[in-house]
């Protein structure tokens, strides 16, 4: 025969009047403890576009900044000019 569970622990917060009524709608009739549970024990797992966006924004990074440190090797070496200049 299996055990139940109990719970035995909570977390607990105040909010404001207008920030309880938020979290009533949210819950969508049912108790705001449950849904609460719910949001709390939810993995924050991305999104597979937030990956995909974050992939390319790491690559781009890396082409832009690839070793260098600064923007001159990709812009270039600004041109010479004045009695210098040859």
């Amino acid at each position: 025969m299996v055990k139940p569970v109990f719970r035995t622990k909570s977390i607990r917060t105040k909010v404001t009047d207008e920030e309880y009524s938020q979290l009533e709608a949210q819950a969508g009739g049912r108790a705001i403890s449950e849904w609460a549970r719910e949001v709390l024990l939810k993995p924050a797992v991305p999104s597979p576009v937030e990956l995909a966006l974050m992939g390319e924004v790491i690559a781009l990074r890396t082409i832009l900044w690839s070793g260098h440190n600064t923007p001159v090797a990709i812009i270039g070496p600004r041109p010479r000019t004045g009695p210098t200049a040859r």
